[in-house]
This record gives structure tokens, sequence and C-alpha cells, in this order.
């Protein structure tokens, strides 16, 4: 199976994971239910095989997933708070730099994300002084330099398929991928009613196929697209 393609079915579990944790929003809107309900039924059937395929190609530990999470918040927590300094003195291009969203974070890839937690690290050390009376105290901005280097720790490497992920039935996928890819069309769609939430934010972070290389996403699946 090419990595495209294994790529793709982890961007569709982590879609449905999203829709299913927040099904009571659906509720007044039927159709996106239905197609919600239908995606979870679809993999659900795939006789385990696509659930195999999500866990060998992770690419990241629980562990990963947790270090990659706690350096992302730290981070937009201390930066936020630091940008209200450069506002103070009409440093545009250091606020552009410290006013960072959570969203904003996620949906790099590792290369690119440990570069920018690095860059607002290198900031906010830059102006830590003028910050510490301004609820950034040096001893935060050390905890987010640890947990920076905690995430950056882990290798942005593909995992290879072991012998027993290869035995399994790979000549449905292609016919699963299609399906899959018309009911998120449609979701893409009817998502539309949220827009400007947070909520469709996380939609549309959850839609994008990140490369477990630890490249960029792939021009045209990013957003609403993949």
């Amino acid at each position: 199976m090419d990595k495209k393609t294994l790529n793709f079915f982890e961007m569709t579990y982590t879609t449905n994971d999203l829709m299913q944790a927040n099904l009571t929003r659906l509720e007044p809107y039927p159709q996106l239910t239905k197609d919600a309900a239908l995606l979870n039924t679809t993999l659900g059937t795939t006789g385990g095989v696509m659930k195999e395929v999500q866990k060998d190609t992770s690419g990241a530990t629980d562990d990963k997933s947790n270090a990659r999470m706690a350096a992302i918040l730290k981070t937009v927590s201390v930066a936020r708070r630091a940008s209200v300094y450069p506002m103070l003195t009409n440093n545009r291009q250091l606020f552009e730099q410290l006013d960072i969203q959570k969203s904003d974070l996620t949906r790099l890839a590792q290369t690119a994300l440990t570069e920018r937690l690095n860059g607002v690290y290198d900031d906010v050390v830059s102006i830590q002084e003028p910050i510490a009376g301004m609820g950034v105290p040096p001893e935060e901005t050390v905890e987010m330099r640890t947990l920076i280097d905690a995430y950056a720790k882990y290798k942005a490497v593909p995992r290879t398929l072991t012998a027993q992920h290869k035995t399994l039935n790979q000549s449905s996928l292609p016919a699963l991928k299609k399906e899959f890819r018309t009911i998120l069309d449609r979701l893409d769609r009817l998502m539309l009613v949220f827009e400007g939430t947070s909520f469709y934010e996380d939609y549309r972070n959850a839609r994008i196929i990140i490369d477990r290389t630890g490249h960029e996403p792939e021009e045209g699946d990013k957003g609403t697209k993949g």
C-alpha cells in the first residue's frame, strides 16, 4: 500500500473520532447526523483492516502524541501572554510571531512544528525581562523549552508494515477509499453550517492529510479536501 493511501485512511479515522465526539452538535441537522453515522458504520464494517492500518501507520506512540500536545499548549499559552509586550511597543513583526493559536500549530508536520516552536521560544527569550511582569516568569519559559525538547526527541520517520499487516487483504482498499471520499465530500459541504466556530476549525484540522514522514501536507489535502 502506498504512503498516500495510508495517510488518507488515518485522516478518515481522525475525522470520524471528532464527529463521534460531537454527535449532540449534529442533532439539529438530520443529513449531517446520517452521514456522520455512515462514516462510523463504514469504518466499523471493514473487518478490522483499516484499524490495523491505522495502528501500524500512526507514526507516533501515545507518548509522542502527548509530548506534542503538551509542547503546543504551553507554547501557545506563553506566546499569547508575551504578545502583549509587542502590542505595547508597536512591534508588529514580533506581535505576529507571538500571536498564535493552537490550530496554527496542530496542522503542522513534525519538522515544521519543531521549527515553529523553537522560533517562538527564541522570541520569548528575547523579551524575557519585560514580560516577566506580564505573567511570563523565567521558570515558565524554561518549562516551555523542556516540553519542546521532549517532543523534538521523537524522530519523524515512517514505520514499515510488519509481516502480519502485510498479509491483510488490500484488494478492498481502493473501493473503500472511494466510498470514504464520497462520504467526506458530503460532510465537507454540510459542515459549513458550523463555519466560524471552533468546531468547524477542529473539523478542518482533522481533514488535513498528514504526511507521517515529516513533510508538509500535500497541496490539495488541506482543509476540506482529502
